[in-house]
């Protein structure tokens, strides 16, 4: 998605970003990409700082409001210091001023979506270690068992060291794993 108020930037991205292959969205304002975000999911966003209205910062902050996972790349013709700063911190993954170069621009959407494939495999393979080690895949009922069961919720959550004790085969690498 590019949100931009300049109908030549829209186009330019437009084009460059759909010769490479890239299906392309775009906005003339803050408020309609904001509506577009709200009703389709994008692989990223392209936001212009500077636009009349609702401007690039708004739509960073209302994209982290609204806990949106898509990457977003600001660019814009009025760079700073203090604004490249303000825009990493609401968000953005990189800051780009105009006029910019088309393939410097490409290597930086790459390297975006790269980033955010890599966060969702890490988190993917996070929840399927979580599911596999979860306590409640343990087989047993007994009032043994749940004191076990009620020791791992307490311990889990915190950053304690813990000795587990017991004799050979009795699941101590199984309890481990799991906290």
């Amino acid at each position: 998605l590019v949100i931009d108020d300049n109908e030549d930037i829209r186009s330019l991205l437009g084009d460059f970003l759909g010769a490479n292959g890239s299906e392309v969205a775009d906005a003339k304002d803050g408020e309609s990409g904001m509506e577009l975000l709200r009703r389709q999911k994008f692989d990223l966003y392209l936001v212009d700082l500077v636009m009349p209205g609702k401007g690039g910062f708004d739509v960073l902050r209302e994209v982290k409001e609204l806990s949106v996972d898509t990457p977003a790349i600001v660019i814009t013709g009025n760079g700073s210091i203090e604004s490249a700063v303000e825009a990493m911190r609401l968000g953005a993954y990189d800051y780009i001023e105009k006029p910019f170069n088309l393939e410097a621009l490409r290597i930086t959407i790459d390297r975006a979506l790269s980033h955010k494939r890599l966060e969702k495999e890490n988190a993917n393979l996070k929840r399927q270690l979580s599911d596999k080690y979860d306590f409640r895949n343990f087989i047993g009922n007994s009032p043994r068992m749940q004191g076990l069961y009620r020791i791992l919720e307490k311990i889990s959550d915190t950053d304690s060291t813990i000795l587990i004790t017991g004799e050979s085969g009795t699941g101590k690498e199984l309890v481990a794993k799991t906290i």
